[in-house]
């Protein structure tokens, strides 16, 4: 059951927000009959809305709920959430948390800065390309040669005019990227927003996600990356020295 409700559930996109029983009976290759068995039980469980006038389904308000509460539920959520509001609140821009999922980056955490961003879509949740985002190309950065290689295989697919798709340029800037310990984006995955990202290291210095600042284009200039950088690097080693001292805790009182 648990299998089918996944399969269900993610069905529902931003673009596709709503679906008919007949609908998510062909696109899992379901009889009608069951998919309506289906649909009604996962409906009754209260993670979807039926619309008794259409009869198409949508998500449910339950599942927005649960989802706020998922956001703060992790541990580096949870210590990152507060550096994320003093980095948006200072660089007067948004700051997200990023984290690897797959060979996509996922955005798991989002605090607005104190200026409007109206041409860029909600983010939370959402998977971004490793090679095309500022805490993408952090997290590719430090990922092994094999997950490297394997994300190049699968082809680096352009986003906008500026994004990066050989690998070989791609290489050149990931190794900038662990030099100077942070990334840069110039409208590779949205053409309007630039911004910066930092890694966030845990156990044995192993990078665990990333911390990002960005923008649109005409606030963040590149008088202002540099800037931005800096910010993201110190906000991400502060949620690196708290997972640390965390992890110390815990071995204190587990001895």
């Amino acid at each position: 059951m648990i299998e089918k409700l996944n399969a269900v559930l993610d069905l529902f996109t931003r673009e596709r927000p709503e679906w008919a029983a007949s609908e998510v009976a062909q696109a899992l290759a379901m009889p009608r009959s069951t998919s309506y068995r289906l649909l009604a039980r996962v409906s009754t469980a209260g993670f979807l809305d039926n619309d008794p006038a259409s009869g198409r389904y949508r998500l449910s308000i339950r599942l927005a709920t649960l989802g706020a509460l998922a956001q703060h539920s992790t541990q580096l959520q949870r210590v990152a959430h507060p550096v994320l509001q003093q980095l948006a609140s200072e660089g007067l821009e948004m700051a997200t948390l990023m984290v690897r999922s797959g060979l996509a980056a996922r955005v798991i955490d989002v605090v607005e800065g104190p200026r409007l961003m109206s041409d860029v879509p909600p983010l939370i949740g959402c998977l971004l390309p490793l090679h095309a985002s500022a805490g993408g190309k952090v997290l590719l950065a430090y990922a092994g040669d094999d997950e490297r290689r394997s994300l190049y295989r699968r082809g680096l697919p352009a986003q906008t005019p500026a994004t990066t798709t050989d690998p070989d340029v791609l290489e050149a800037e990931l190794r900038r990227v662990r030099e100077q310990g942070h990334a840069v984006v110039r409208g590779e995955w949205h053409a309007e927003m630039f911004g910066v990202a930092a890694p966030i290291r845990g156990h044995a210095r192993a990078v665990v996600g990333a911390i990002t600042l960005g923008g649109p284009r005409a606030r963040v200039t590149d008088a202002r990356l540099e800037a931005l950088a800096a910010l993201a690097v110190s906000a991400a080693q502060q949620v690196s020295a708290a997972i640390a001292e965390r992890r110390l805790e815990s071995a204190e009182r587990a001895g």
